[in-house]
């Protein structure tokens, strides 16, 4: 479908200095979405590991999380209840062994409002743009869109009963961090292989036979 959307010279043409994402996925170029603040790191920055070390911390965490829960049994609202209070009481020491550290001034801003109204933006424009996306398939904008969601969702209601949705998610979280970074940074091989997938796509899908080639047959 995206192959379509973008056509052949959008995909094989060079990626620039964005990357194939917009090209491909068709996300939207990086001079629409608005700067981070100073200070702040971006989700682009963090899925392309431009900081290995808050990157490989968030998936860190994600992944013990998801062992603790699915493997060991672990209540996860009991697990942070306690850790909670683990951290409070680790505050009241703090406060009697370094009484400077944890003090604030009333007129500092632990989250600036440059970065709150930032991440509001960012979550309104995901918001918007999947509340369109929804509308447009609901309403039958584009048949061929509506179409393929029924499908999905029909394919998805038969394979539930088989798959688990916890793995899945597992799965897709981790791919989030691992696909993009793999893209950016081995393209040049990836391209390679993505082309001659097509072509051989397109060579079988040539000998299907197509109810246009029987136009001039009569049928009774």
């Amino acid at each position: 479908f995206w192959l379509k959307s973008a056509g052949p010279d959008a995909f094989w043409s060079s990626r620039g200095s964005q990357g194939p994402f917009p090209k491909l996925l068709g996300a939207p170029s990086r001079r629409s979405l608005s700067p981070a603040p100073a200070g702040m790191i971006s989700v682009t920055d963090v899925l392309m590991w431009k900081k290995p070390a808050v990157t490989g911390a968030i998936l860190a965490t994600f992944n013990v999380i998801f062992i603790m829960v699915e493997c060991q049994q672990v209540c996860l609202v009991h697990f942070s209840c306690k850790l909670s209070i683990l951290v409070i009481f680790l505050g009241l020491a703090l406060k009697f062994v370094m009484p400077s550290a944890v003090l604030l001034d009333e007129a500092s801003e632990p989250i600036s409002k440059e970065t709150v109204a930032w991440a509001v933006g960012i979550a309104a424009g995901m918001l918007n743009a999947a509340t369109t996306k929804t509308i447009d398939t609901v309403t039958w904008k584009r048949s061929s869109t509506t179409l393929k969601a029924l499908v999905l969702i029909d394919c998805l209601r038969r394979v539930a009963s088989f798959i688990s949705l916890t793995y899945v998610i597992f799965l897709s979280l981790n791919l989030v961090f691992v696909v993009p970074y793999v893209v950016e940074t081995k393209w040049d091989m990836l391209e390679g292989h993505l082309k001659m997938a097509s072509e051989f796509k397109d060579a079988w899908l040539s000998k299907v036979p197509k109810y246009t080639d029987c136009k001039d047959v009569k049928f009774d």
